[in-house]
């Protein structure tokens, strides 16, 4: 696999990310680009109510919540600087 370069906005010099969806490939993705040095502006956004969970498993245990299951505590998305907007829909 190749490295992936952010297009770079040539007016102001910078960066942005927009992740569609919370679920694990959408969280992987943006640790991963903070894991390789990104450090411009990343947003998840997600029509759930809940920040990034294990779906699978919530769907076969009838006594978990998604608060339960999240993937990550709140402060790892403050810490590394990821957005994560709730209950948003992408047009």
């Amino acid at each position: 696999m190749s490295k992936c370069s952010a297009v770079i906005n040539s007016c102001n010099g910078f960066s942005h990310v927009l992740i569609i969806g919370s679920g694990p490939a959408g969280l992987v993705c943006a640790e991963t680009l903070r894991q390789e040095g990104f450090t411009d502006r990343i947003v998840m956004c997600t029509m759930d109510k809940h920040p990034p969970y294990d779906r699978p498993k919530l769907s076969k245990s009838l006594e978990s919540t998604a608060e339960q299951l999240q993937m990550r505590a709140a402060e790892f998305f403050q810490m590394h600087d990821i957005e994560v907007l709730l209950e948003k829909e992408v047009r």
